[in-house]
């Protein structure tokens, strides 16, 4: 998996990265004759902040559902296949639209995607509390629907936004690892916290009603980034790539449908990969708390714990891996250790049944799942020819997970 040196838009995903320190190389004169210069190092901190603020927010509520599995399943009457049925609704939506919603992010930009779709996501929410008020099984799933629409274009909007912002190599997978580390913080306090809610309150309705209050925060964080966006295109100029010259973009004049078809078959290397690690995660993560209910033999509460402790535990990891990978690269080997990690759990939960066995099962998920966003994503933008499809081309991976 070498680079053909020959060409310069080619990018090595196995060793340390070939791009030029970007502080080596000259900025080139911009488009702009207006005197605009580069956003300084504290405006990216400050986007990065604030989509990380976003992030918490989104995590926070899609942890909720997998973490309530028993108690859902209780209180609205229902079976395994109903649940699965209820996860798998919005998992449909995103299979048949996702990647129309990349294209489209990458033609109008990720900050009015943002803005709508979480503005969508919170009436997808709102439906979903007043589902589980009532009781009513069929009016969860069409909230579910609602909801899985804003979510669809607000996840590829977010790293859009990355991307647009910083290339890799130079502080790509150093954001990435930041956002996902505030997103694990968020996702671990949802899971955590989702039983306790719902035993306190004596009624889990109040678990979802949460999510609607936390919704409106990521709403919030959404508008306040939309401003600090305009503001940037105002005053600053747009960034550039250090090593291959290519001028980052938010948004396209046009839909660049032929860029879409020029992705190469590194690009595809990873998207196998995605497939099998984020398929062994998800039914994980799905059933990770009553798993913990019958091994352990304790309540929802401390399953709830456990449960989080294996998805979320490993949150500190991953900046520190996204300074790993902009630093020495090996993203190829990262993707190993991350699937032998995978495989090794899942190896443990199937036939080491007992509490040890499942304790070390779960450990080792900790560890090994924090390993696959950053460095997945990663690789994606690194694989590309063009970073104005990004978008559709995280869509395509994000597609090809849920279906």
């Amino acid at each position: 998996m070498g680079v053909d040196t020959s060409d310069s838009k080619s990018v090595d995903v196995v060793s340390a990265p070939v791009r030029e320190d970007i502080r080596s190389v000259p900025e080139e004169p911009g488009d702009d004759s207006d005197g605009k210069k580069p956003p300084p190092l504290a405006a990216k901190l400050c986007a990065v902040a604030l989509i990380s603020c976003i992030s918490f927010g989104s995590h926070w509520s899609s942890g909720v559902t997998g973490a309530m599995k028993s108690t859902i399943k209780k209180q609205m009457n229902i079976d395994n296949v109903q649940f699965s049925l209820l996860e798998a609704s919005e998992n449909f939506m995103a299979t048949v639209l996702l990647l129309i919603s990349g294209v489209v992010t990458d033609r109008v930009g990720g900050a009015e995607m943002i803005v709508y779709g979480n503005i969508v996501y919170t009436i997808g929410s709102i439906l979903v509390a007043a589902a589980a008020t009532v009781r009513s099984f069929n009016f969860m799933i069409g909230g579910r629907v609602i909801l899985a629409l804003g979510d669809i274009a607000t996840q590829i909007a977010q790293y859009k936004m990355f991307s647009s912002w910083f290339p890799p190599s130079n502080g790509f997978a150093s954001t990435l690892g930041f956002e996902l580390a505030v997103g694990k913080i968020g996702g671990f306090i949802g899971t955590s916290t989702a039983n306790i809610i719902a035993k306190k309150t004596g009624n889990f309705a109040w678990v979802f009603w949460t999510s609607v209050f936390m919704n409106l925060f990521t709403n919030a964080a959404s508008a306040a980034f939309w401003f600090f966006n305009q503001y940037c295109n105002r005053h600053y100029k747009g960034r550039r790539d250090g090593a291959t010259k290519e001028q980052l973009t938010e948004k396209n004049k046009k839909f660049e449908f032929k860029k879409m078809f020029e992705l190469p078959w590194m690009f595809w290397a990873v998207m196998s990969f995605s497939v099998f690690q984020t398929s062994a995660a998800t039914v994980f993560s799905q059933n990770a708390t009553e798993l913990a209910e019958k091994r352990f033999n304790v309540g929802s509460i401390k399953a709830g714990w456990y449960s989080s402790l294996s998805q979320y535990a490993g949150f500190f990891l991953v900046p520190c891996l996204g300074v790993f990978i902009d630093v020495l690269g090996n993203r190829a080997s990262v993707l190993f250790t991350c699937g032998l990690g995978m495989l090794l759990s899942m190896v443990l939960i199937n036939f080491a049944t007992s509490q040890a066995g499942t304790g070390a099962a779960f450990g080792i998920y900790a560890i090994a799942v924090s390993f696959g966003p950053t460095s997945v994503i990663d690789s994606i933008r690194t694989t590309l020819w063009h970073q104005s499809v990004f978008g559709s081309a995280y869509a395509l991976k994000v597609t090809m997970n849920n279906a």
